[in-house]
């Protein structure tokens, strides 16, 4: 049973009042992260694979960051892959904002970001987001320095993954974003695969969250982590 979310990440993270970072002892599993109890919410971000992770070491764009983050610096890693989405979404915007329909520009942008073996981004829904080991690398970054808030917006990209959504409206709700985290919750009644036992655990968390029910709240977010893991390798 894994209680805390694991990404490729060649270093481990104690969170305190005065917060520490330490490498962990050589092992099978290098990449796992441990979290103090003020950041246990973190662990419901799935994992990145480390060899998808890894194998962004060498692009142009994702690459600076990747590395920071397996060397374990971790505020330059968030900065790195924070600036890197900005160019590769700005330079994305930029091309499908223009009043002229460039159709040269439009191919040469996608076939830079986009239509390679290690995309830039990735098409979702009407606009382009980072590929998935990128995106929960840097939620899980984010949400580790303590922004909730941005770490539960970006798992939001997998809004067809009940999973991830379910990890994105508790995260949005520990944020204090308790409405637009409600708002997200599934109907049952229009969706046709709906997880009940998964969004019973979200309630739950919800609760104990509400009522400041440390003890719940430590089962409530265990449940939950085991759900969310639950069939992902």
């Amino acid at each position: 049973m894994r209680l805390f979310t694991t990404i490729a990440v060649a270093f481990a993270i104690t969170v305190s009042s005065a917060t520490t970072w330490a490498k962990p002892p050589a092992g099978d599993r290098p990449w796992m992260i441990t979290r103090a109890t003020d950041h246990r919410e973190c662990s419901f971000i799935p994992a990145a694979k480390p060899a998808d992770l890894f194998a962004y070491k060498n692009s142009k764009l994702w690459g600076k960051g990747v590395k920071a983050l397996q060397a374990g610096r971790l505020e330059t890693a968030r900065k790195m892959l924070g600036d890197a989405w900005k160019k590769i979404s700005t330079d994305l915007a930029k091309t499908f904002a223009t009043d002229q329909c460039n159709e040269e520009l439009i191919a040469k942008t996608l076939d830079s970001h986009v239509f390679k073996a290690l995309p830039d981004a990735i098409p979702s829904s009407e606009r382009f987001v980072p590929p998935q080991p990128i995106m929960l690398a840097m939620a899980t970054l984010d949400c580790v320095s303590g922004d909730f808030e941005k770490a539960g917006l970006a798992l939001l990209t997998e809004h067809l993954d009940q999973k991830y959504m379910a990890a994105a409206v508790a995260l949005l709700y520990k944020a204090g974003k308790r409405g637009l985290a409600k708002s997200f919750v599934p109907n049952r009644l229009v969706v046709g695969d709906y997880n009940e036992p998964l969004w019973t655990a979200v309630d739950s968390y919800f609760l104990a969250l509400d009522e400041s029910d440390d003890d719940a709240l430590n089962i409530a977010i265990k449940r939950l982590v085991e759900l969310i893991n639950e069939g992902i390798e």
